[in-house]
């Protein structure tokens, strides 16, 4: 990818993801170049895509072939994040626009953790049943603790499928919690004395819980399938996927 520098006024820039940005964040960019702060969907880039140079998006927008031919002056687009799955990535490079991202930024991202919080917060509140009992309480007005127990997650075998960083942190909290924890990677060369690396197939087997952390494209998508989960009994799952990316 190419560095694409700011430091034009005659640069527009139109920021669909302003309310992520701190006001000295939005006051330096205003600095820069032209901005335009809009909360902008797929219609409002249709009509409006060939007035800007750069935008700014994350994963509320997708920017396919149809928004790139319109992006006639579009020469970057900036998204914070890891996985490039919203962006028809080879129609852009064909048309000389810079991609930015958080793909690679290995230094940068290793004490981002809040993707991995994020799982874990999703893994306790669907094994504690939290969304159902708080459900209950709220709209029910029921306090029944019986109606909701919930299963532990010390003993349990934590299947991780991607172990890259987030895999990595998402390892350490298990192992915080007393669980076993095996994983699958498409590197075969990966290799961790605190693990243990099985197949796909294994995984789904022997997991009790499953967190993935795979990036998104042709290779992983459906990666998780009835072909996999078949096999398995599920009497023994108590939860048979976590997704996140």
């Amino acid at each position: 990818m190419g560095v694409f520098i700011l430091k034009n006024k005659n640069l527009s820039i139109l920021n669909t993801e302003y309310s992520r940005f701190s006001e000295n964040a939005l006051e330096k960019l205003n600095q820069l170049a032209r901005i335009d702060n809009v909360n902008a969907d797929r219609n409002f880039l249709i009509k409006n895509i060939s007035k800007y140079d750069i935008i700014f998006i994350a994963l509320n927008n997708i920017i396919d072939e149809v928004i790139i031919t319109r992006a006639k002056k579009l020469k970057c687009i900036v998204t914070p994040t890891t996985g490039l799955d919203h962006i028809d990535v080879n129609f852009a490079k064909k048309k000389n626009i810079d991609i930015l991202s958080l793909k690679d930024e290995v230094k940068f991202l290793e004490n981002i953790t809040s993707t991995a919080e994020h799982s874990w917060a999703l893994l306790l509140s669907i094994v504690r049943d939290l969304i159902s009992a708080n459900s209950d309480v709220v709209y029910n007005k029921n306090w029944v603790r019986d109606h909701f127990y919930g299963n532990e997650l010390q003993n349990k075998t934590l299947g991780i499928a991607g172990y890259g960083r987030l895999g990595k942190i998402i390892s350490r909290y298990a192992k915080a919690f007393g669980m076993s924890v095996i994983v699958f990677d498409k590197n075969k060369n990966l290799k961790e004395s605190s693990v243990e690396f099985v197949s796909l197939e294994a995984l789904a087997k022997r997991s009790d819980f499953i967190t993935i952390h795979l990036s998104l494209n042709n290779e992983t998508k459906c990666i998780f399938d009835k072909n996999i989960f078949s096999p398995v009994s599920y009497t023994h799952l108590t939860l048979p996927t976590i997704c996140s990316v």
